[in-house]
């Protein structure tokens, strides 16, 4: 596997946000909120129900989704797993869905987001009154250097 010379997209182009809504369960789920992340850790949850979770529980991810807090000044990025992909999320995470795994890893993907240059243009485009934060429309807007998946054949 090589790279050849990166190239700038638009981050809508090679993710999905991930939009946010629960499926009815049945059961408990564990809920983890914002306070409940740093990066690549969990640290705390609660379980709830589908009838008795916050309003704010309303994210479900996929393995190799990346989320991150959406408020100012706040780095809290996370790749989910198989394990981490059970659990119910915050509406305060974005999450980031690659389109096409062949031409970007999610590894890449979670140190992209984890960068200071990411971070900074997050911080810049959040707004808001009481609690500045990133929004989905925003979020399209972001640019990111893509290095060029290319395999070789054997």
């Amino acid at each position: 596997m090589t790279n050849s010379n990166p190239k700038i997209l638009k981050l809508i182009n090679i993710v999905d946000i991930v939009n946010s809504g629960v499926n009815k369960f049945e059961g408990e789920k564990n809920y983890i909120a914002t306070g409940s992340l740093e990066t690549n850790n969990i640290h705390d949850h609660v379980s709830v129900t589908y009838n008795s979770r916050p309003s704010r529980a309303n994210m479900e991810f996929n393995e190799n989704d990346i989320i991150f807090a959406k408020m100012k000044d706040t780095e809290k990025v996370f790749l989910i797993d198989g394990e981490t992909s059970k659990n119910l999320y915050s509406t305060g995470f974005a999450g980031l869905r690659i389109k096409e795994k062949n031409k970007i890893l999610p590894k890449f993907l979670y140190f992209h987001v984890r960068s200071s240059v990411f971070q900074k243009e997050k911080n810049k485009k959040s707004g808001g009154a009481t609690q500045k934060a990133i929004n989905n429309s925003k979020i399209k807007e972001f640019t990111s250097h893509v290095p060029q998946l290319k395999f070789k054949r054997k």
